[in-house]
């Protein structure tokens, strides 16, 4: 039996909404996905305020989402925050958007066997979630993971 490969992605998952949801899904395409995200601390160092959801809280509603199969409070800083994980893991791919993919994200690891799969933002895919839920164009799309409904609108499956 071949072994699936270790995926690795990185983020705050503050207010998730059915773009983080696709672009979870489409990670764990690549293999066994791993999500390390944002302490609050680092959230607020980046993005100039703290998150809405707790770390712990946004850890819970990631760790509850079927293909994610293990995520973590990053323990590093800055930009990249998920370096101890990725080295931990010893991830083969690293999934990034295309608003995270820089070159600062190939450094980490120069000797480590590790790939960065940059992913294009396709706003049809969260549009046709939203679509999918009876949402006009345009309406912004949030939700908790206690929301059944929308979990099964979404096709992800969370384990509550």
């Amino acid at each position: 039996m071949r072994k699936r490969k270790k995926v690795l992605v990185s983020g705050c998952y503050d207010l998730l909404h059915a773009g983080h949801v696709a672009f979870l899904r489409e990670a764990a395409s690549f293999g066994r996905l791993f999500v390390t995200i944002g302490s609050d601390r680092n959230v607020g160092l980046l993005k100039g305020k703290p998150p809405y959801f707790s770390q712990e809280e946004r850890l819970y509603i990631i760790k509850n989402i079927s293909c994610v199969e293990d995520a973590w409070i990053g323990s590093g800083t800055g930009l990249l925050d998920f370096e101890p994980e990725l080295r931990r893991i010893k991830a083969d791919i690293l999934v990034v958007n295309e608003d995270g993919h820089t070159e600062e994200k190939r450094a980490p690891l120069p000797e480590a066997q590790y790939r960065i799969q940059n992913l294009k933002k396709d706003p049809g895919r969260r549009a046709a979630c939203a679509r999918q839920l009876g949402h006009k164009k345009g309406t912004r799309l949030s939700f908790l993971a206690s929301d059944k409904k929308i979990a099964g609108a979404l096709k992800i499956k969370i384990r509550i």
